[in-house]
């Protein structure tokens, strides 16, 4: 006998234990992705390797170390705390620089604080400040073109709307004003953004 809960929305028959099985392995694989190290990367690499590969993650450092030595202690391995620490300080010295900073911050990336070097932190921002105005110029364009064609359906029902009451069409009216305002300040915010 098939049960109610056994038959999805378009109709075919779902086993109900199927879909716990498949859900309990996507979730496995979410998991997996987000973990900072595979099982077969802590066999790899060095405790250096794993240290400087955290810090060029833009990882805090004791919480992937706490992370990462969970997970290779299920595969009976030790990642010795010092040799950690050397990698992450190398790999802190080459994440911190001005120009990975700006690429950090210009693929949206975020940061969390692990360089002491200002000049990072000032490419950061300005990477940053530049993807942010191209996000922001994506969403006036989309609007723009919407205005744009609302502002045609309103032109077109006002040319050839004859039987439209006085109330719509003073409704459209007013509807019309208040995208011509919008679009007004849409384009000059726009003309305001960092050009690309």
């Amino acid at each position: 006998m098939i049960a109610e809960n056994d038959v999805d929305p378009g109709g075919s028959i779902v086993n109900s234990s199927t879909l716990c099985a498949a859900t309990a392995a996507v979730m496995a694989l979410l998991i997996a992705a987000c973990a900072p190290i595979s099982s077969g990367e802590c066999a790899r690499k060095s405790a250096y390797d794993i240290g400087y590969s955290a810090a060029m993650d833009n990882a805090d450092r004791e919480g992937r170390y706490t992370r990462v030595s969970k997970i290779c202690m299920k595969q009976e391995r030790a990642v010795e705390r010092q040799e950690y620490l050397d990698g992450f300080a190398a790999g802190t010295a080459d994440f911190c620089q001005p120009g990975k900073g700006y690429s950090w911050g210009r693929r949206g990336l975020g940061y969390n604080g692990i360089c002491a070097n200002p000049e990072f932190d000032v490419a950061y921002q300005d990477g940053l400040r530049e993807f942010k105005a191209e996000k922001r110029g994506d969403q006036i364009r989309a609007r723009l073109a919407a205005i744009r064609d609302r502002l045609s359906v309103i032109a077109d029902v006002l040319a050839n709307g004859s039987d439209l009451d006085d109330t719509s069409r003073r409704n459209l009216v007013a509807e019309e004003g208040r995208l011509l305002m919008e679009r007004r300040d849409l384009l000059e915010e726009k003309r305001l953004l960092i050009p690309r």
